[in-house]
């Protein structure tokens, strides 16, 4: 009995640390592809970004300010939303009716052009630019920085590269074969059935990890495509609206009315762009809650300014803007899922 004991006890504690190997191992996959994905994403929105003519509109004038605004905020929005990603832009721009030229690098929440460039995470850095041109005369350029962030788990921090994965791997097979070797040692001990009802035990065990592995993996694969999913319809929006670039977190809900869609901010501006809510819901990243067939609302940025909701013979979302109350109707189908996230 004390044999027993002391080899399930051993047993257990092998099982737990070989689960624990594999969520590691398993995080430092799906965070190194997500991270992957979310530096194409952002190069994508740049390079949108600093060819739109509201973009050149601002060179042209020499709105340095106005072009700050616009990439830190672009810059917060992401962040709020991929915290593992550091993020520096950096934009030089030359004034077109003269030599003056200022240069700027915004970056995101504890990050700096140095700390991106520092010894131990500079070959971890993505970089690109977008060279700014009107007409033949070249008035400066924005370069962005990207880099898995500082603030993440030790073993993101490592620099062994593949190595660290390989080592748990190797840990945790010696592991396994110690854990087989307690295995056979304990069905020696036991009579004919028990070690069928043993077997039958470990085959349900192993059967139920592989289950899981493939679960975890496919989640991945579906975060993937939702990302590309979320370029894709960005790309769509910023080629039909050149003149705008209007997704920001100042943008409180949507409306749609054919063939545009109707954005408004707390600032109480109104802008149009062309496309669907839907394409909308499913490129910029914000959290979306569809309140009717036609409108969407800003979930984040609702919840911060304070609503009212108020059911009497038809449901309605009351939002003050510019101490105006705005009241939008919320449809049947809606109003459980309004009701869960604001609650």
């Amino acid at each position: 009995m004390p044999v027993y004991k002391n080899h399930l006890w051993v047993s257990v504690c092998v099982a737990v640390f070989v689960a624990i190997i594999n969520i590691v191992i398993y995080s430092v996959s799906a965070t190194h592809n997500e991270i992957t994905v979310s530096k194409g994403i952002f190069s994508g929105i740049m390079r949108s970004m600093a060819t739109s003519s509201t973009f050149m509109d601002d060179v042209y004038t020499f709105r340095v300010e106005h072009i700050g605004r616009n990439i830190q905020d672009l810059i917060t929005m992401f962040e709020k939303n991929n915290s593992s990603l550091g993020i520096c832009v950096t934009a030089e721009i030359r004034s077109f009716n003269s030599d003056e030229k200022v240069s700027n690098t915004y970056c995101s929440h504890n990050e700096s052009m140095i700390a991106l460039m520092s010894e131990n995470r500079r070959n971890d850095v993505v970089s690109g630019e977008e060279r700014i041109r009107i007409g033949k005369k070249e008035l400066g350029h924005v370069s962005w920085f990207l880099a898995p962030s500082k603030i993440r788990p030790l073993f993101r921090k490592m620099n062994g590269g593949y190595s660290v994965p390989l080592i748990y791997a190797c840990i945790e097979i010696l592991f396994f074969l110690l854990l087989s070797k307690i295995i056979r040692s304990y069905i020696a001990q036991k009579t004919p059935g028990d070690k069928a009802l043993s077997y039958q035990e470990t085959m349900t065990q192993l059967h139920q990890e592989k289950e899981d592995v493939i679960s975890e993996n496919d989640l991945l694969a579906e975060n993937i495509a939702r990302l590309q999913l979320q370029l894709s319809n960005i790309t769509k929006i910023t080629e039909h609206n050149k003149r705008h670039f209007a997704i920001n977190g100042d943008l409180l809900y949507a409306q749609y009315s054919h063939p545009y869609t109707n954005l408004y901010y707390a600032s109480g501006k109104c802008l149009k762009i062309r496309c669907s809510l839907a394409i909308l819901e499913n490129s910029f990243p914000i959290h979306w809650i569809r309140i009717n067939r036609s409108c969407v609302v800003n979930s984040q940025a609702i919840r911060e300014r304070g609503i009212e909701y108020k059911s009497d013979k038809k449901s309605t979302l009351i939002i003050q803007i510019k101490n105006k109350p705005i009241e939008l109707e919320v449809g049947k189908n809606y109003e459980e899922q309004l009701v869960q996230v604001f609650s």
